[in-house]
């Protein structure tokens, strides 16, 4: 794969796109493409990146990277995410500005000092 400017997502101004590129993927390859835009692994807006993106999450949570604005969260958990994103996995703050959570979220019995969630789609 090579690098990738990453999109992050549509609908959002190019200065946001690029701190959130800045926080989010990082250094992140090409994935693929979607409707002629690139995306990271974790931005990109398809259900087809299970372990893809399962191995991409455990290297930000394995670095307490809790930066998670406008991923693309897919049908990949069949109880959403209880217990992936549980206490001993995420910091105590976490930004999922802009995120998308196709199969929904729970934080149930997870502690943080902070959530951002403006924009995120549940």
């Amino acid at each position: 794969m090579s690098e990738c400017k990453c999109y992050v997502k549509a609908g959002i101004t190019e200065g946001v796109r690029a701190s959130w590129r800045q926080l989010v993927c990082k250094e992140l390859p090409l994935y693929a493409r979607h409707e002629g835009a690139p995306y990271c692994v974790l931005h990109y807006p398809g259900k087809d990146k299970e372990s893809d993106f399962q191995e991409a999450i455990d290297q930000k949570l394995a670095g307490e990277d809790n930066a998670f604005q406008a991923v693309y969260f897919p049908l990949l958990f069949p109880n959403t995410l209880v217990g992936w994103l549980s206490p001993e996995r995420l910091n105590k703050r976490a930004r999922f500005a802009g995120a998308t959570f196709e199969a929904g979220a729970s934080f149930f019995r997870t502690t943080l000092d902070y959530a951002g969630f403006t924009g995120a789609l549940l």
